[in-house]
């Protein structure tokens, strides 16, 4: 099992090295991501932590897009987190399409439910130094 962002110890915050500005709030696009343990979409871990979400889209925002993940966990309990896009997955057979989305800073409270949903469901495996 992987495990996450410990309590106390929030995921690094994400950081273009091209961005000039910080982009409003209100022009980031909001994803809404139903996590379920048979979604297509699921959690994606790294080596050590848990990184971030894949999001299952035909309708994929470009890598660098700063983007709101609207995240709907089983018993309906939802939240809220900034991310950044990081990758793209193309159609495969048996694969949908969609995206890599980092996670931006997270609460304790956020931290928990993703701890809690990992718990049961395993996290995709994302190696982000093969990129």
């Amino acid at each position: 099992m992987y495990p996450v962002v410990s309590p106390g110890s929030p995921a690094a915050p994400l950081t273009d090295p091209r961005a000039t500005a910080p982009i409003p709030l209100h022009r980031r696009r909001v994803l809404e991501v139903g996590l379920a343990p048979y979604s297509e979409s699921n959690l994606v871990a790294g080596f050590r932590k848990i990184e971030g979400v894949f999001v299952a889209t035909w309708t994929p925002p470009p890598i660098g897009a700063a983007v709101d993940l609207d995240l709907t966990f089983p018993g309906r309990e939802r939240i809220r987190v900034p991310g950044r896009v990081e990758w793209h997955r193309e159609p495969a057979p048996r694969l949908s399409p969609g995206v890599g989305v980092r996670f931006g800073r997270l609460s304790l409270r956020e931290a928990s439910l993703l701890a809690r949903f990992a718990r049961n469901r395993q996290p995709y495996f994302y190696d982000a130094g093969s990129r």
